[in-house]
């Protein structure tokens, strides 16, 4: 692992961090002179009599200028952060990631994914045709459903009578013929 990177931005980002919490300092204690500067002055000359020092201190500004010094330390302190940490992730990321492997991947991805959408476009282009053609190739079973559906369609003569009694098996005859006709009421010859 690569260390330098890191260290760094670490490095940058505690300058960063440091010299907002020194500028934020500055202003707290330059708010505490321009507030109570002259007024730590007159104390000191006479310290026995506190009322003119008193009368010269305004604490307002000290408190307005040490408001400013953590306001400038803590944006400064979040400024370091968020201008670091981005730069250093993106970058630690950017060396993991092999662009090229990446790609590679993709598109031989892409590559499989087309081919199978070309045969699969060929198939149908195939089935479609042999529909157009007429010339579709049918099973055993569908050879068949189609002969018991051609011959059921067929009209038959004989049904206009009405259904057939059943065959007479042949009989010998009393000179020994086989297979003699009979014939029904009607007169018809049955087989």
């Amino acid at each position: 692992m690569d260390l330098r990177n890191p260290f760094r931005w670490a490095i940058v980002y505690r300058l960063v961090a440091v010299g907002s919490l020194v500028l934020g300092l500055a202003l707290v204690a330059l708010g505490l002179v321009i507030g109570f500067g002259g007024a730590v002055t007159v104390l000191f000359t006479a310290p026995l009599d506190p009322g003119p020092a008193i009368e010269q201190a305004n604490p307002v500004i000290t408190v307005v200028f040490a408001v400013l010094g953590v306001v400038v330390w803590q944006l400064g302190k979040t400024y370091a952060l968020f201008a670091t940490l981005p730069r250093a992730a993106g970058r630690a990321a950017g060396r993991q990631v092999d662009a090229n492997r990446v790609a590679s991947e993709v598109r031989d991805s892409l590559e499989e994914r087309l081919t199978d959408l070309e045969s699969e476009i060929e198939a149908t282009r195939r089935a479609v045709e042999a529909l157009d053609d007429g010339d579709r190739r049918l099973t055993y079973d569908e050879r068949e459903h189609r002969e018991e559906a051609s011959s059921e369609s067929e009209p038959n003569p004989s049904s206009d009578r009405g259904p057939s009694p059943p065959s007479s098996p042949k009989q010998t005859g009393s000179d020994g013929d086989i297979g003699s006709d009979h014939a029904d009421s009607s007169g018809d010859p049955l087989a």
